[in-house]
């Protein structure tokens, strides 16, 4: 039986991640004197927002895959409009008052986002085509992969998350992998992107999937070997510059691996690592971390004129209206969403054994 307790250090591994990203969006984007101060500095540091949102892709996929093995051996099926249910309260209210308010200020003059840009990002696809979706709703392109991505997966774990049959989502993350280099390869960079993005999460499930084994084998890493980890890979698939092909190559196959260990690797048991991954306040901040990467967008735009601390006092005012948006909006709507999602799987099982034939005595 898979294990019901929430994993607490992967909270303040998503507030890690999304401290990446506001590093880069107010280093890189916010104000010119920054990259006029420190370029060097600034070009390498513009890849950490991605390297954040490849660690929410790992988590992401391991915690939702997680979550399906859970209810596959306490009801013994997995229940996919169930599973909608639940996404869709988490992911769309939030979305919703966020683009809201996004098209009050567009109409009021105050920022600029085309039609075009929330008919995309309502539908998921600011990660697809050449046409943006603008600053204020195109970081929507890491919402849009992870809805893509539900709308495949849960029929891969019925398909294949059975013991005897698992080992066929590990090929199935090799060959995402292999199809993603040799599309970079062919030059052909959006369908790239695409597979590598869903090799992070992939490689999210794999972990889940055999969560006993790793977790054993996790347990073991020396403190020092997960530490040099830690330092590698944002270095490796972030910092340093490396050509081209070696580069792909370690984000493609290395990276989604290395980062899963990292963070499911955690070695909180080492009294100076848990203090601040078991912190109750980090974990707080990892569970917000969500309206944060929403509303962030708002307080790192590059305003013509602003002053230089801008972003920062704008950022206080993104937690805060993210500690009442989780705290009276988002947490009812979580639980309305799984009171739904269970009234759905009653409703299913009810309808099944309405269709079962009677028993011939």
């Amino acid at each position: 039986m898979q294990p019901t307790s929430r994993i607490q250090y992967i909270d303040a591994w998503r507030f890690i991640a999304i401290v990446l990203v506001l590093v880069c969006h107010v280093l890189v984007y916010s104000h010119p004197w920054y990259r006029a101060q420190f370029p060097a500095l600034v070009w390498r540091l513009q890849n950490l927002g991605t390297f954040g949102v490849q660690l929410f892709f790992c988590i992401s996929g391991f915690v939702i895959c997680r979550g399906l093995l859970h209810e596959q051996s306490t009801t013994g099926a997995v229940g996919i409009r169930s599973f909608y249910i639940r996404r869709f309260f988490r992911i769309v209210p939030p979305l919703l008052i966020y683009m809201l308010a996004i098209l009050a200020l567009s109409m009021g003059g105050v920022v600029e986002a085309s039609p075009g840009a929330f008919v995309k990002a309502s539908l998921f696809l600011c990660n697809i085509g050449a046409e943006s979706c603008g600053w204020f709703l195109g970081h929507t392109w890491s919402l849009a992969y992870e809805e893509q991505f539900y709308l495949v997966f849960p029929v891969l774990f019925i398909a294949f998350a059975a013991p005897r049959t698992r080992h066929l989502i590990v090929w199935l993350t090799g060959l995402v992998m292999l199809a993603s280099l040799l599309l970079h390869a062919a030059s052909l960079h959006q369908a790239a992107q695409y597979a590598s993005t869903f090799a992070y999460m992939l490689m999210g499930c794999v972990a889940a999937l055999y969560w006993q084994g790793w977790q054993a084998v996790l347990k073991r890493m020396p403190v020092a070997v997960w530490a040099a980890l830690l330092v590698a890979t944002p270095l490796l698939s972030s910092l340093i510059v490396l050509p081209d092909p070696l580069r792909y190559l370690v984000s493609v196959v290395l990276a989604p691996l290395a980062i899963c260990a990292v963070v499911l690797g955690t070695p909180v048991a080492a009294p100076a690592v848990g203090k601040f991954f078991l912190n109750p306040v980090v974990s707080y901040l990892g569970k917000i971390s969500f309206t944060v990467y929403l509303w962030q967008q708002l307080a790192t735009a590059p305003y013509p004129e602003s002053p230089l601390y801008f972003a920062f006092a704008a950022l206080v005012g993104v937690f805060l209206l993210a500690i009442l948006s989780y705290r009276y909006f988002e947490q009812p709507l979580i639980m309305l969403g799984h009171r739904y999602s269970q009234a759905a799987k009653l409703n299913s099982f009810s309808h099944t054994d309405k269709a079962e034939p009677a028993p011939r005595m």
